[in-house]
């Protein structure tokens, strides 16, 4: 036997004898505590996989984007995406170290270098926030509380600068696309999960989470009002831009409307069965932003579209107390929509509920112009059934709108920052509405570019008059804007290799 291999084969007893040995340690420890041995082997996978922390955290992040989708068994119930940034952080830094970044990275970063001057700007507020206010976990005797909204949106602040340093490419992103849409499926799971409490069908929940009204539209439900499913909104959006992502608004005037017609109908149909007024105003600038992309508005798309539009809300006029009460409650934005009296009343006590918080948190906003609340409580129990409903969320820190919020709980120069980050996103956007309005969409990415884009458009709105948070905007936009980076970088690379083309003509 030659000495290389006496030497081989020297290794492989050595390598046998490590598995041998980590074998035993993670029985004892399984033995001892299964918690344990859950954390070491978490580790050591961990540990394994450092390499690859950025891919993985990349695909992670885009494919679970829009489902409820958790990390189980773990405090917090943390969704797998807030995961995947956190796994970016790691990532980020081995990928920058082994000099494995896009070769696009610098022109992304030049490009948006808006985002991330604002974004700094605006983690410096927080970390002054954090030393002037307080923040904790209610652990160990800490009447703070914050300290998981703050490393929440730390956490995600990475979003933006790992998208950049991995630039995934076309066919990646539009897969990782159609995952997302189906995933959003989860939150059905969840809430359906939930009307079954007693069931075997309730240990779902140790791996998804509820949407965030949830459980209020099943106490209303037990009461007896009216039933509500916000998991049928977000399915309803993800349908829909799945939708859009293969077929253009131009379809809806053509043959396939005899069947595509019927399919997105029955798609926002189910989105108001949510009873969610918001979500028609999504639907509404998503569609509008589509349109003007697509170049859809010509003289005869605009006559038919206007006949269907008015022929619908005809219909629902008409009809109105014949619809679910969860679609008469979204349909109460119209003008004099004759909706039941219990729909009515509901709808009117969220309005005056939202009016009581926005006079609550004009009464307190100039005491923190300068220096924000933070995101702690103010003192005491937010839940306290004694106060008020506006009296809870200003305890709480949430008064729905994104800038009120903005300039209640971070001051006037977190407001800025975030403003600044915010612009730079919506730079970004603009630039690839731009593009595809003048080179055109040709294919499955390019719409899916042109859903993400107006997707985002969308939400800006919904951020600044509906309903809006910080952590929404650290958190959702930066993985939106982080996405939209890598659709403009390959809507460059391929507008570039079509013209380096030979002209065969």
């Amino acid at each position: 036997m030659s000495a290389f291999a006496r030497q081989l084969q020297f290794e492989k007893i050595l390598w046998l004898g490590g598995a041998i040995v980590a074998f035993i340690l993670f029985s004892a420890l399984l033995v001892a505590s299964s918690y344990l041995a859950l954390f070491a082997f978490g580790g050591l996978l961990w540990l394994v996989l450092l390499p690859y922390h950025s891919q993985i955290a990349v695909r992670l992040a885009i494919a679970t984007f829009s489902s409820s989708l958790i990390v189980p068994f773990l405090p917090g119930r943390p969704p797998v995406y807030e995961a995947a940034a956190l796994l970016g952080w790691s990532g980020l830094v081995i990928t920058l170290s082994l000099r494995r970044y896009s070769v696009g990275m610098g022109d992304a970063i030049r490009r948006n270098r808006w985002v991330f001057i604002g974004l700094a700007g605006y983690m410096l507020v927080l970390l002054l926030l954090m030393r002037q206010r307080g923040s904790g976990f209610m652990m160990f005797g800490s009447s703070q509380t914050g300290g998981r909204r703050y490393v929440l949106q730390f956490v995600c602040s990475i979003l933006p600068a790992l998208f950049a340093a991995t630039l995934p490419d076309d066919r990646l992103i539009r897969r990782l696309f159609v995952i997302q849409c189906l995933l959003s499926v989860t939150f059905v799971a969840a809430e359906f999960a939930l009307d079954h409490l007693n069931s075997a069908v309730a240990t779902v929940l140790y791996f998804v989470d509820l949407p965030w009204d949830g459980v209020n539209f099943l106490q209303q439900r037990w009461i007896g009002g009216i039933r509500r499913y916000q998991s049928l909104s977000i399915l309803s959006v993800s349908m829909l831009s799945l939708v859009f992502s293969f077929f253009s608004l131009r379809d809806l005037a053509g043959r396939r409307v005899v069947w595509l017609g019927p399919l997105v109908v029955g798609l926002i149909g189910m989105g108001l069965l949510s009873g969610h007024r918001s979500f028609v105003y999504l639907m509404f600038f998503l569609l509008m932003t589509l349109a003007v992309t697509e170049r859809f508005f010509q003289p005869m798309r605009i006559m038919v579209t206007t006949v269907l539009v008015a022929l619908a809300l005809g219909l629902s006029y008409t009809f109105a107390e014949s619809l679910p009460q969860s679609v008469q409650r979204a349909l109460y934005i119209l003008p004099s929509f004759p909706a039941e009296g219990q729909v009515r009343i509901d709808a009117q006590n969220t309005i005056y509920g939202r009016q009581a918080v926005f006079e609550a948190s004009m009464a307190i906003m100039p005491e923190y112009l300068l220096l924000g609340r933070g995101f702690g409580s103010l003192g005491g129990d937010a839940s306290d059934e004694s106060l008020s409903v506006a009296d809870q969320h200003v305890r709480a820190g949430i008064f729905y709108n994104g800038p009120i919020t903005l300039l209640i709980n971070t001051g006037i120069p977190g407001t800025v920052c975030l403003f600044v980050y915010m612009g730079g996103g919506l730079a970004l956007t603009l630039r690839i509405l731009r593009r595809l309005r003048t080179q055109g969409i040709h294919d499955t990415f390019d719409r899916a570019c042109a859903v993400l884009a107006s997707v985002w458009m969308a939400n800006l709105i919904l951020f600044l008059v509906v309903a809006g948070s910080p952590e929404d905007a650290v958190r959702s936009f930066g993985l939106m804007t982080g996405i939209l980076m890598a659709c403009e970088h390959n809507l460059i690379r391929r507008a570039r290799e079509l013209s380096e083309l030979p002209d065969v003509a």
